[in-house]
């Protein structure tokens, strides 16, 4: 079988349909002359596999948004491990996984591994990765990192990503040293502090009564503290349609530059979940004056113990989108959504600062957020 069989991403459709034509074949791309490594799925005997098929997903989808391999899509992989009859097995020899890769999938490089409980909330992620080119008796990678909880396992991803390849978290600058200090001292860019200040609505955030939704969505006493915050009682309809949300006001941001949010949250069964939405100036022919529109997120899954209050901290990071389409958008505004959704319920909000603690780099450029030939992934904090 040669790799023209094989739905590979860039470039080798196009040079064997050349070929079939006579033609002379397309001139080599950089993805093109990258090795190929394809990434099985992962084990996770807790949950069936579930959060293992996650972690493999993350792979592949970092390895191709920042073109570090070419890699398979998940069709053809999936298709070939049928016709092979081929199961990825944590404890297999490199030889076994090679011999499926080189063999069917035309590949250079396979990827494998486990994710499994490390205590509470942890997850230990375990990846092994063998090389045609080195043989099937040495590994070319293998290595295990602990997450805090299930809301990391990208950051264990991307740590394993610059052990493999030698590079650093491709999107973000590292934190500065003096992060929390800068923290402490920035000012809260959401107007207001805690919800505690405003006349008919808090200061910093949206008036009430803007959606059909909102009559769920109350400023109030909070029920067990001093003070006052935003409290949403869900009912089933809402919870199973679209859920409650409330936002900030606009606030303006520097693209680039690095925010960190910190909240407390507290549901009685809900699901919650933190929209950071970064908006640039955009007119369009039906609206030629402009207006601000959604240009990239940050997504926080919130990490919730039913009754309890919760504080939790995210780093953000606005950058300059460069689209499929070869646009590119600056983000100039910034607003917050607190967001949640099923089962019905009652779901209390407060403390939601929003501070800068890092200024943008020099040399910052676009990030590129549609590769060509796969969706962009959608990245859960």
């Amino acid at each position: 079988m040669n790799r023209s069989g094989v739905a590979l991403t860039l470039g080798f459709a196009a040079a064997a349909l050349a070929a079939t034509k006579d033609e002379p074949p397309p001139p080599v791309t950089e993805m093109a002359s990258k090795p190929i490594l394809v990434v099985l799925d992962f084990e996770s005997a807790f949950d069936k596999g579930e959060v293992g098929r996650f972690v493999a997903g993350n792979f592949r989808s970092k390895i191709t948004r920042y073109k570090l391999f070419q890699t398979v899509e998940d069709v053809d992989r999936e298709d070939y491990e049928r016709q092979a009859k081929f199961t990825p097995r944590f404890d297999m020899a490199a030889k076994e996984a090679l011999a499926f890769g080189t063999k069917w999938l035309q590949a250079d490089l396979v990827m494998w591994g486990k994710v499994e409980p490390a205590g509470g909330e942890q997850l230990r992620i375990t990846t092994k990765v063998a090389d045609r080119e080195a043989g099937p008796d040495k590994l070319k990678y293998e290595g295990a990192i602990v997450v805090p909880n299930k809301y990391a396992l990208q950051v264990g991803v991307f740590k394993q990503l610059g052990e493999m390849t030698g590079r650093q978290d491709p999107r973000y600058a590292p934190l500065p040293p003096d992060a929390d200090e800068r923290f402490a001292k920035a000012p809260n860019l959401i107007k207001g502090e805690g919800f505690e200040t405003g006349k008919d609505k808090p200061d910093g955030w949206e008036p009430f009564g803007v959606d059909w939704q909102m009559k769920e969505v109350h400023w109030e006493k909070s029920p067990d503290e001093a003070g006052k915050c935003i409290v949403m009682r869900m009912s089933e309809g809402v919870a199973a349609m679209e859920g409650d949300y409330y936002f900030s006001e606009f606030f303006d941001i520097e693209p680039g530059a690095t925010y960190r949010i910190r909240f407390r949250v507290k549901t009685m069964a809900p699901t919650c979940k933190i929209f950071v939405k970064y908006y640039a100036w955009l007119h369009t022919p039906s609206e030629p004056e402009g207006q601000w529109r959604e240009v990239g997120r940050t997504q926080i899954n919130c990490r919730t113990e039913r009754g309890k209050w919760v504080a939790e901290q995210r780093e953000c990071h606005p950058q300059i989108y460069l689209t499929r389409a070869q646009r590119v958008y600056v983000p100039k505004k910034c607003r917050i959504g607190l967001y949640a959704y099923w089962p019905a319920g009652v779901v209390y909000w407060d403390d939601v600062v929003f501070k800068k603690i890092a200024d943008a780099p020099k040399d910052l450029k676009p990030i590129d957020v549609g590769e060509i030939g796969r969706r962009p992934f959608e990245r859960e904090e």
